[in-house]
């Protein structure tokens, strides 16, 4: 609903939708699925702040970094070395799709980069790095464009 209302250039109602969304994630019992709402109402919120975005997101980070080290601390013996990393490649995934690292790459590259890395869990951090990368890659090829289009409108005249 809130980027419904983003699209529709009522930033107002968009982030009362994005608070009411925070709040519900918070509630969330289990901590993968917290992870994901908070990834998709931070998705929304870098496009209305920036600014917020970033300061939600290394909250994200910082709840899943807590959550790999927990889940760390629970496994023993055998479970230790298991390939099973079933809420680590979630939120891989997760973080894989959503777009809000390639939005906050267009706006501060080094922050974004910066989050992407600090990401504990090796499958997350990796899917939120190409993530800040594809950022980079859409505005230089967003720029390439514009030029384009300048240089045939300079040749026309």
């Amino acid at each position: 609903m809130a980027q419904k209302a983003l699209d529709q250039k009522d930033n107002t109602g968009a982030a009362q939708w994005l608070m009411e969304a925070e709040q519900l994630a918070g509630k969330a019992e289990d901590s993968t699925g917290r992870i994901n709402q908070l990834l998709s109402t931070a998705e929304v919120i870098v496009q209305l702040d920036s600014d917020r975005g970033l300061s939600l997101m290394t909250s994200i980070v910082d709840t899943i970094n807590a959550e790999s080290r927990k889940t760390a601390e629970n496994k023993t013996g055998q479970e230790a070395v298991s390939p099973d990393r079933g809420p680590d490649l979630f939120v891989a995934n997760t973080l894989l799709e959503n777009k809000i690292l390639s939005h906050l790459a267009r706006v501060d590259f080094e922050a974004a980069l910066s989050l992407a890395q600090s990401i504990v869990q090796k499958e997350g951090s990796v899917a939120a790095q190409l993530g800040v990368c594809r950022g980079v890659l859409a505005q230089s090829s967003q720029r390439k464009v514009e030029e384009k289009g300048k240089r045939k409108v300079g040749r026309e005249q």
